[in-house]
């Protein structure tokens, strides 16, 4: 779960993607859009087979948070807690997802 200075949107293009926005849970179908406002705390969960998403957000920060992820940890091995680090960096909440 996260949540972030910036809005955030997310359109489906392929999959089923399951979203909690604040206390509610969905499934997002193809042709779905998920607009998130700044603040909101969130996460997301590709359903099975994987899917694909064109996310938006408002604010040139989110580019420099991914811009820095990328910089920093290798897609081949995951790094939680550098993850973490660039995220406070940015003014990200994270937070445990649910159950």
């Amino acid at each position: 779960m996260d949540c972030h200075p910036w809005d955030e949107s997310f359109y489906v293009v392929r999959g089923n993607i399951a979203f909690g926005v604040g206390d509610k849970d969905m499934i997002a179908e193809p042709g779905t859009l998920v607009h998130l406002p700044a603040g909101t705390m969130h996460w997301l969960r590709y359903g099975k087979g994987g899917g694909e998403m064109i996310s938006m957000t408002s604010r040139e920060a989110a580019s420099l948070f991914f811009t820095d992820v990328h910089r920093a940890i290798s897609p081949e091995t995951l790094d939680i807690p550098k993850c973490v680090e660039i995220a406070n960096k940015h003014h990200l909440t994270v937070a445990a997802p649910p159950g």
